[in-house]
């Protein structure tokens, strides 16, 4: 993969993320921006929506000692999953090493001609998709 990608980098196909530009000195570079969305807290998360139920309970008098219900008291949030952690869970999944895991290599794939339906596919939003597998056939 790491041949692959720099073969993919050497043809301009891919680019590292953009580091801050000198026309906006203020403006986080995309790669600090990936780093910070690793850091939040995930938005779907649902540990404190099931302790504020807890604390209701028990509140009420109901019984909250059971397995399930500790496991909530006890559980911590959840960080939010960020491209990087999303590539993580892949190498995983594909059985690398947990040292590679830890070295995220993340590229942007660039605007070329010839990867113009490439592009159109991968950016086509969902919605999109299922409209034209809807659409009648014209055989």
């Amino acid at each position: 993969m790491d041949q692959l990608a720099g073969v993919l980098d050497d043809l301009d196909l891919i680019r590292w993320p953009r580091k801050r530009s000198s026309r906006h000195p203020f403006q986080n570079n995309e790669l600090t921006m990936l780093k910070a969305e690793e850091d939040e807290l995930s938005d779907t998360d649902l540990t404190e929506i099931y302790k504020k139920h807890l604390e209701r309970l028990e509140q009420q008098g109901i019984d909250i000692s059971d397995a399930q219900s500790k496991a909530s008291e006890e559980a911590r949030p959840l960080h939010n999953h960020g491209v990087f952690s999303k590539a993580e869970r892949a190498l995983t999944i594909a059985g690398w090493s947990e040292g590679v895991r830890r070295d995220i290599w993340i590229f942007r794939v660039v605007d070329q001609e010839g990867l113009t339906p490439l592009l159109v596919v991968l950016n086509e939003s969902y919605e999109e998709q299922q409209r034209a597998a809807e659409e009648p056939s014209a055989t």
